[in-house]
């Protein structure tokens, strides 16, 4: 198993902890924090986030389990409601209601994985410059403490040594405070008011300290050691590079893509992929293709048997006679007369294979997958032939951008007068592979064409996957699949600099979730990139050497099993 597929193993095995403990089977998890409706979940406090490397695997549980607890036992409204406003108090109150949640765990496992990684944490907190000001131990003292306390356990020995001093310099009435809170952790509200009593005293305890040296105080959010260790988290603020944050249930707001602009469309085309290139050279990207498919190992039959388990269901094909058992056949009576013993005169029920899902595949055709296209050409031809086998209707579509950092668009907004936040300021190019109604053998010069480079350039994934859902969204089919197989977050120079970074990064996710909302079923499969932070758990990774070969099949179908379970 590659170093892609061991990530993203560790993540679904998260993610799957993360819905069991909680009991919510719409919790997702993106890029280490949980979502809910498409929205991120702003929970911050730090120890449910730990770097993993995969060395580590309760520090991975923990997080999981932490984040599913938060979610089960507290209240966002309620939580939000009473929220401090400075950073020493959000950092406070954040951890106590976090403790408050895990601390009403019974599971044994789930315990010892909550310990591991909130002491994983805390040293990594003691062990950083954070905590060589008084400042730190003071607020170091305040969460180990805080932590023994709402979980009803003695404090180690050598802790209990290390925050003597600390302790004993604790404003009045702040360790009697932390030292109720386990009494009253079943009723959130009464809690928070304990919590939030704890956060002020500590609140003022720093402006005092500060004030005391005669320093302003810094700006805290952005305080951070030389090993990158932070204690103020705004994770759903973080979040933004790939959905809008909220703390409803999510909704319209999470689908509507009412602030994505688009400054033109005069420029924007869709295309044949083959167009403008010339056939001998159709020929020859096609004979790579075609030999990377032989390389493969692939074995298409039993590929075909695989999808057709997935993708199709039994129906009736007719009635065949001469049966034992069945409808009785009345042309046969004159047979039953002459013949008492005779048993074959029953019609019996024909059964076949139909498909009840349409497929597409929407190939990303950014400057970066350049790299990748013969590799995933390869994987296109071995699945294209294998679910023509199954008649299962079969389309794929590409996407990228007329000119590079613009082109046309770009200098029409300039001549215009470049006003602010315009939109998205590039010539689309929306290209067409295969379409249904195209056999794999027809389209096997246009697979071809994923080979020629000059069409690369950059990538609108949100409008792209809008484009691709409208025409999946005409099939007759009962299940329509949307798989995206792309290699990094959507990238436009002009637009990302004159509307901000993550301006694509938002429709992104919108455009998604609005084609889910569809009835779409919509997955990605990551070229070298966990695509989780948008598709969610309809993701997979893979290397790029492991598109065309049994592995990446065998991946790719556990991907379709998940997508059409979730549902």
């Amino acid at each position: 198993m590659g170093a892609a597929q061991g990530t993203e193993l560790l993540r679904r095995l998260q993610a799957a902890s993360l819905r069991a403990v909680s009991s919510e089977p719409q919790l997702e998890l993106r890029g280490g924090t949980a979502w809910k409706h498409g929205l991120p979940l702003p929970y911050n406090a730090g120890h449910l986030y730990p770097r993993l490397d995969g060395s580590d695997i309760r520090l991975a549980r923990g997080a999981s389990d932490g984040l599913a607890l938060r979610t089960r036992h507290s209240s966002l409204e309620c939580h939000q409601s009473r929220l401090p406003e400075s950073d020493g108090g959000r950092f406070i109150f954040e951890l106590l209601e976090q403790l408050r949640c895990e601390s009403l765990c019974s599971l044994p496992g789930v315990k010892t994985n909550l310990r591991h990684t909130f002491w994983h944490w805390a040293w990594q907190f003691h062990g950083s410059t954070l905590a060589e000001t008084d400042l730190g131990q003071l607020l170091w003292a305040v969460c180990v403490l805080a932590h023994a306390k709402v979980n009803g356990v003695e404090l180690p020995t050598d802790i209990g040594d290390r925050i003597e001093a600390t302790r004993a310099a604790f404003p009045p009435g702040l360790g009697a405070a932390i030292s109720n809170l386990r009494a009253i952790r079943h009723d959130q509200q009464a809690y928070a008011l304990v919590a939030q009593e704890i956060a002020s005293l500590v609140d003022a305890d720093i402006s005092a300290r500060r004030a005391a040296r005669g320093r302003s105080q810094p700006p805290a959010r952005s305080a951070k050691d030389v090993r990158g260790f932070t204690l103020h988290l705004d994770v759903a603020n973080e979040a933004q590079h790939y959905g809008k944050a909220a703390l409803s249930d999510g909704g319209a707001s999470a689908a509507d893509p009412g602030n994505y602009r688009i400054f033109t469309t005069a420029f924007d085309r869709q295309i044949p992929a083959t167009q403008s290139i010339r056939r001998a050279q159709l020929e020859k990207y096609r004979q790579t293709v075609d030999d990377i498919a032989a390389r493969s190992g692939v074995n298409q039959p039993l590929l075909s048997r695989q999808l057709r388990a997935l993708l199709c269901q039994p129906d009736v094909d007719g009635r065949r006679g001469g049966a034992e058992q069945g409808l009785l056949d009345g042309s046969r009576l004159a047979q039953l007369v002459a013949m008492p013993q005779e048993r074959r005169i029953f019609l019996e029920d024909q059964h076949c294979s139909a498909p009840y899902a349409a497929v597409s595949f929407l190939v990303d055709c950014s400057g970066s997958m350049r790299h990748h296209a013969p590799q995933v050409a390869g994987f296109l031809h071995l699945l294209l032939r294998a679910l023509e086998r199954c008649d299962v209707p079969t389309e794929v579509l590409g996407y990228t951008t007329g000119n590079w950092n613009g082109g046309r668009a770009l200098a029409a907004w300039r001549k215009q007068g470049a006003e602010p936040n315009p939109g998205r300021l590039n010539e689309l190019a929306h290209l067409v592979f295969k379409t249904e109604e195209q056999s794999w053998r027809n389209s096997r010069l246009s697979l071809g064409a994923l080979l020629h480079q000059p069409r690369y350039k950059e990538g609108i994934d949100g409008e792209a996957v809008r484009w691709a859902a409208e025409r999946l969204g005409q099939s007759p089919a009962e299940r329509r699949l949307l798989i995206v197989l792309s290699d990094g977050s959507p990238s436009d120079a002009a637009t990302g600099n004159a509307n901000g970074e993550s301006y694509l990064q938002h429709d992104l996710v919108n455009a998604v979730w609005a084609a889910r909302g569809t009835g779409l079923d919509v997955g990605a499969l990551g070229v070298g990139l966990d695509m989780s932070n948008y598709f969610g758990d309809c993701s997979t990774t893979l290397d790029t050497g492991q598109l065309a070969t049994a592995q990446g099949i065998r991946e790719f179908l556990q991907l379709l099993q998940r997508m059409l379970r979730i549902r």
